[in-house]
């Protein structure tokens, strides 16, 4: 029966160490799938780190690019305000001047050579049609000229001007007897 007892010893520890070998690869497994997602864990952290890094580079260049870029707009603007402080006052236009003279409360004689820029009384449109009107009275004004037409009066035998009666030229104004030469020859 010792033959037997020691088989059946034999038998129980083959089916612990089976036991035991299916559990060790099991933990096996185990450790190689849980190495393999460390591995990947590891390889996705440093590729943050990286990131991280070049995103606090890129914010420091930015901050600093502004802060460089805020200093230039300080210096322009201080550039400006110099120039504008050494600058000529503006003179002021003919129809600035005029819309100034022409409000009801002018008074030339305690006029200080002012003119401000808010004329309500004054309007572009009536400033136009003003001008118009001028245009109208200065054309009036003027007398037509005769057309200009190819003519034998005024003319010598060998083609220069000769002086001709200004009534020749003009019908319409009283002659003197003054004669001038011929424009229009």
């Amino acid at each position: 029966m010792k033959l037997r007892g020691a088989k059946l010893e034999l038998k129980a520890a083959g089916q612990v160490g089976w036991l035991f070998l299916s559990a060790l690869r099991t933990v096996y497994r185990k450790t190689l799938t849980q190495d393999a997602e460390i591995r990947k864990l590891r390889d996705e952290v440093a590729a943050l780190q990286e990131r991280q890094l070049l995103m606090k580079e890129t914010i420091e260049s930015a901050v600093t690019r502004g802060d460089q870029m805020e200093a230039r707009c300080t210096t322009l603007a201080v550039q400006v305000a110099k120039q504008k402080s050494r600058q000529k006052p503006k003179i002021p236009s003919a129809v600035q001047v005029r819309a100034s003279v022409r409000k009801e409360n002018w008074d030339p004689y305690t006029w200080d050579g002012t003119v401000s820029d808010n004329n309500d009384d004054w309007n572009w449109e009536d400033e136009v049609e003003r001008r118009q009107k001028e245009k109208e009275a200065f054309d009036e004004k003027q007398p037509s000229a005769p057309p200009m037409e190819e003519s034998e009066i005024g003319k010598t035998e060998s083609g220069k001007n000769k002086k001709v009666p200004v009534s020749t030229l003009y019908p319409d104004l009283s002659s003197d007897g003054w004669e001038v030469p011929d424009p229009l020859l």
